[in-house]
């Protein structure tokens, strides 16, 4: 046990030489602006079905305004794992896709994975805010999406969502979101609360803004400004998002 330890920690170590070199790679992503015309955007934890047994689920999701706006970035992502091993890594992934059609898939991504500690699940952990992973998972500006403009303008109200795709435990076993899991693999099902007030924040183009606004998703809207945070509601402690 103590050689897979040791293991586990040279191979967070590798991880985040990698993600920092990822970091800088993805830094290409920063250049461009804020493609003009009247759209909206969001960024959400991912809602659709079975996330509430998903080993690891997304909780928070944040996006804001960088670059003296010259882009909306999405790159902070809050975790919290519900399985009976402790995880040392996760592959996030993000779709996008409008509001008016939410099962088109426009864009997609995933990044490689990231070193984080995430004990395993108990009524201990439960009480513990839920960690942060800062990552540039997307920056929406006319490069990136240069796919979706017409006459170079942007129309509509997009969304995206942020999930895990793959999980690296402690032990070396793996979780694979397309695969089936092992019988070790124990999960407690996320408790969502009922007192949630399904309100989601939205970047404005027209006035480059953020508001909070409806939504039929367990969610809730954290707006700082600059910033907003998805947050989903569950029971017990929520992430710290915002800022």
């Amino acid at each position: 046990m103590k050689l897979l330890r040791g293991a586990g920690l040279a191979f967070v170590v590798t991880l985040l030489v990698v993600s920092n070199q990822h970091l800088s790679a993805s830094s290409e992503l920063l250049q461009g602006q804020v493609p003009s015309g009247k759209w909206t955007v969001s960024a959400s934890p991912f809602f659709g079905a079975g996330y509430r047994t998903r080993p690891v689920v997304v909780t928070a999701v944040q996006s804001r305004v960088v670059n003296e706006a010259k882009g909306v970035r999405v790159d902070r992502v809050w975790l919290k794992n519900i399985s009976n091993k402790p995880v040392i890594a996760v592959k996030l992934g993000w779709r996008l896709f409008t509001e008016k059609d939410r099962d088109s898939v426009l864009l997609r991504g995933e990044t490689p994975l990231l070193g984080i500690s995430l004990p395993a699940y108990s009524e201990e952990t439960a009480k513990v805010k839920d960690p942060k992973l800062e990552f540039p998972l997307l920056t929406f500006t006319e490069k990136v999406i240069a796919s979706l403009l017409k006459e170079k303008k942007l129309e509509g109200d997009y969304s995206i969502e942020v999930f895990v795709t793959e999980i690296l435990f402690e032990d070396g076993s793996t979780w694979i979101e397309t695969s089936s899991s092992s019988e070790s693999l124990k999960v407690t099902p996320l408790v969502l609360s009922q007192r949630c007030p399904k309100q989601r924040c939205r970047f404005v183009s027209e006035g480059a803004y953020y508001m909070c606004e409806g939504s039929f998703l367990m969610e809730s809207c954290s707006n700082a400004i600059n910033s907003c945070c998805n947050v989903a509601c569950q029971e017990g402690t929520v992430p710290e998002c915002g800022g």
